[in-house]
């Protein structure tokens, strides 16, 4: 619920990111780092936790420091990382060395998985270029919702149409150049989810080239 998202799971988030802007989680000696990018965003969801964060004193708006970021990917070079994910919550494609960082990750840990969430709107056709120059191997698009009138209304902006469009690009592209990655999985709100075939309907020609969650 939100209110133990707000009591429990941001200060406890906050402790784990130690004021480095990543966390490392160890799981059967195999690790999933989790590096926030930015802690920027371009939209304005009702039901996300990071305007409690600002309120709080918790959290700022700002983007990690790239040598940072290498320093961090060097402190860990010699553990064995499954999983890389440019997460948090914020929009990772507002930082504007993405794909440097996707490549830098790759270098240091070539045969980890590199991936990150997204809302999508910054999902442009050069963005698109970036990524699979880099060689991202999985992306999320939190679409959440089914429609342009819910859209606007829980994402605070309207975008449904044009974060839609963006995924088609994404997923034209991809076949363009003949790479499967990165993998698209396209992410719903449990509420919505009775009605998905407005999305899948959308999406028919694309139907085999991403996953639902």
């Amino acid at each position: 619920t939100r209110n133990y998202y707000n009591k429990f799971y941001l200060p406890l988030r906050q402790r784990l990111l130690n004021l480095n802007g990543f966390m490392t989680y160890n799981i059967l000696n195999e690790y999933y780092l989790a590096i926030e990018l930015t802690s920027r965003c371009n939209l304005k969801c009702t039901y996300c936790g990071r305007k409690s964060a600002h309120e709080k004193g918790w959290k700022n708006d700002g983007d990690i420091d790239y040598n940072l970021f290498k320093n961090i990917l060097n402190k860990l070079k010699n553990k064995k990382v499954s999983i890389i994910n440019f997460t948090g919550d914020e929009e990772p494609l507002l930082y504007n060395k993405l794909d440097m960082a996707i490549k830098e990750t790759h270098t240091i840990f070539p045969k980890s998985i590199v991936k990150f969430h997204t809302n999508g709107l910054l999902l442009n056709e050069n963005m698109i270029h970036k990524l699979i120059d880099n060689k991202l191997d999985e992306i999320v698009i939190s679409l959440n919702v089914l429609s342009k009138k819910e859209y606007e209304k829980i994402e605070g902006v309207d975008g449904y149409e044009k974060v839609v469009n963006n995924i088609k690009k994404l997923m034209d592209y991809k076949k363009h150049v003949k790479v499967n990655k990165p993998i698209v999985t396209i992410q719903i709100l449990d509420k919505y989810v009775d009605n998905i075939n407005i999305l899948l309907d959308e999406l028919i020609p694309y139907k085999n080239n991403y996953y639902l969650n």
